[in-house]
């Protein structure tokens, strides 16, 4: 809703988190909640309420629009590129979160698995399963700046410390075209930087920024 209004999710976020029942925490707008615990257990809860007859539709919403996010942020790159074929797309991040190399249930794999382009990434430790779709096609790179060269959109998809504070305006030239895209995933780079270094910056609940 705040990508089609033009609102900001930040600031939305930010007030909501004001209120005292509530608080800031858990409250950042992403790609999704991945891991194996949070899809798991709520896949559990509303089974177990199917079961005793009660239907949960609120939290059948939740996991379908949980489901949903890494497929709008395909889109919305699909939506910025024109087409995602003959592409390259740097995925940023492959585990569900950072400090571990745990990538059950991460968005990444959805991403990988639907951008049908030629896909680069980088992460720090993950560990995908040898021989597994897509990461069996995925060029993998041991630095942020070779997985970005070429590269016509980057995706940032697991918010490691690294990726805050790598230096945007020099990489931009490694990348594909005057102005090139990065989808931020998870809301973790500040968007004023990188619009004045060239970026056309797309994030969650936050309309496209251009130069």
């Amino acid at each position: 809703m705040c990508e089609a209004s033009g609102a900001d999710i930040t600031h939305v976020t930010r007030a909501i988190g004001q209120g005292h029942r509530l608080g800031p925490h858990f409250m950042n707008a992403g790609l999704d909640y991945g891991g194996s615990c949070f899809p798991k257990d709520s896949r559990a809860l509303r089974a177990l309420a199917a079961n005793t007859g009660y239907p949960f539709q609120l939290l059948t919403a939740v996991i379908e629009v949980d489901e949903l996010q890494p497929r709008r942020a395909v889109q919305r790159l699909k939506t910025e590129l024109g087409t995602l074929k003959s592409r390259t797309i740097a995925l940023l991040g492959m585990t569900f979160k950072p400090g571990t190399d745990d990538m059950r249930e991460a968005p990444s794999t959805v991403i990988a698995s639907r951008l049908l382009a030629e896909v680069t990434c980088w992460d720090p430790m993950a560990r995908p399963t040898p021989g597994t779709t897509p990461w069996d096609q995925a060029k993998r790179h041991p630095t942020i700046a070779d997985t970005l060269v070429g590269a016509d959109a980057a995706l940032l998809v697991t918010e490691w410390p690294d990726l805050a504070t790598t230096d945007w305006t020099a990489h931009r030239p490694l990348m594909h075209g005057t102005h090139p895209a990065l989808f931020d995933g998870r809301n973790h780079l500040a968007p004023a930087p990188l619009k004045a270094a060239g970026y056309i910056y797309l994030a969650p609940g936050r309309p496209t920024t251009r130069r």
